[in-house]
This record gives C-alpha cells, structure tokens and sequence, in this order.
C-alpha cells in the first residue's frame, strides 16, 4: 500500500469502485534501497542497453522494469526498493485493461 496524498485518495473512492492495476513508464521510475521507495521488489536482470540499465524486477508474480544511468549497478536476487512519483502513475482497470485515471484526474469532489 503506497498512500496517495489525501486529496486524490478521495477523489479515486468517490468515482472508481472497482479493482485497478497501477502502471508507470520505466523512465519514471527509480531503484533505491529496500525500504525507501513505493514498494520493494527483487532483481531478476540488469541489461546495460546503451545509454541505460534496464532493472527487471520480480514484484510476487508480475516483473516490471526501470530505466537507471547506465553506470548503475546491482547484483541479481537482491533487495531493492522502487520509487515513482504518484503523479507519473496510470490507473487500469483490472479486468478490461481500460486507462481508468483520465477519469479520477481533477478536483476531489466536494465533501
């Protein structure tokens, strides 16, 4: 669980009851130590790719990957922390795959 400012928890239970995947671009992401990011995930790959590190890390049965300057470097099977800013973050809905955010984006609803 990652809390979300108090305004925009609001305005995501005021117009979306459903289940919803979170997803962000990997350039919006970053590796740093377990325990200070958004959740902690497990290093499966570490690919230098040029002018980046491609970080695939095993979050329970999903990876996910993150892009680090290219003199990045990290052991496999270790413990790293993932941190992305909320607002570089997009809602789906579980079960159709929709972009959902676009719908909880604006101003919370009056309470």
């Amino acid at each position: 669980h990652y809390p979300l400012r108090r305004q925009r928890q609001m305005c995501i239970r005021d117009r979306w009851s459903g289940k919803a995947v979170l997803g962000f671009r990997p350039e919006d992401g970053a590796i740093v130590d377990a325990g200070g990011g958004m959740f902690d995930a497990q290093v499966y790959a570490a690919e230098l790719t040029g002018d980046v590190t491609l970080v695939t890390v095993v979050l329970g049965e999903d990876t996910l990957s993150v892009k680090m300057p290219k003199e990045y470097d990290v052991d496999f099977d270790s413990n790293v922390g993932v941190q992305v800013s909320p607002e570089r973050c997009f809602l789906f809905e579980a079960d159709g795959g929709d972009r959902i955010d676009a719908a909880i984006q604006g101003p919370a609803p009056a309470v």
